[in-house]
């Protein structure tokens, strides 16, 4: 956003009237390579050590990571997972960006 007050207060200063600008590209790259691999890593961990709230049976080994963006620049990381139980229950947590690191939800 830092792009968007600077033209903001440049406008002001010079007296020109403020012209809307699209963003720059790197404002929607979305989550890296890297970003995934963390979510992927960690989740993959958590996975290995719990057990289903439902029926406690562990989880199975497949994660689902799906990314997700909307209009104004952010973006999340959906990660879904089963249980191995006979019901297969399901479960989601969302992950977002928080200031310059990553925010890692719970099992929902």
């Amino acid at each position: 956003m830092d792009w968007m007050l600077l033209n903001t207060i440049c406008s002001i200063y010079l007296g020109v009237p403020y012209v809307p600008q699209a963003p720059p590209a790197w404002v929607e790259a979305g989550p890296t390579e890297t970003d995934l691999w963390i979510t992927r890593l960690t989740y993959e961990f958590v996975v290995d050590r719990s057990a289903c709230d439902k029926c406690q049976a562990p989880f199975g080994r497949r994660l689902r990571l799906t990314e997700s963006r909307n209009g104004s620049g952010t973006w999340w990381i959906t990660v879904g997972a089963r249980c191995r139980g006979w019901r297969r229950h399901r479960f989601t947590a969302l992950v977002t960006e928080w200031g310059d690191g990553l925010r890692f939800g719970e099992w929902v």
